[in-house]
């Protein structure tokens, strides 16, 4: 991982929940707490279960927990930065087939070089997340 591509990730994700339509961020506040739960927990279950699993895990959009969202939040990141191809900006594309698709017929140091981009914009969007307010969800 590289300190500087994280730094440069960062304005990219502030700008992209501050100007942009998207799930996470409206009107300066984070629209659910789960949703900051979800992306601080992304690297620790990547370190624990492995890149692909973990991906599997967040693009899934059954059931209450509502991870692709964090997994669509990263992946537009990584597209505005042009970490990956604008060809992937489509919603029934989620951050476990690009990452299928760009390690495929790779060798491990090209595939380590891709997990490393997936972990710096997940580490930047965490950071970037952080200067919006997140309010407890209350219970009815």
């Amino acid at each position: 991982m590289n300190q500087q591509n994280i730094d440069n990730l960062i304005p990219v994700a502030v700008e992209y929940l501050s100007k942009s339509q998207n799930r996470v961020v409206k009107d300066g506040k984070v629209i659910d707490s789960a949703y900051s739960t979800y992306l601080s927990s992304f690297g620790p279950t990547i370190i624990q279960s492995g890149m692909m699993k973990a991906l599997a895990v967040y693009a899934k959009e059954e059931g209450d927990a509502k991870r692709y969202v964090i997994d669509e939040f990263v992946k537009k990141i990584m597209i505005n930065k042009n970490v990956i191809e604008g060809k992937y900006d489509r919603t029934d594309i989620h951050l476990i087939d690009i990452y299928i698709d760009k390690i495929k017929d790779k060798n491990d140091l090209d595939r380590m070089e891709f997990e490393d981009r997936i972990l710096e914009t997940i580490i930047a969007c965490k950071l970037a997340l952080q200067l919006f307010h997140i309010e407890k969800n209350k219970k009815s």
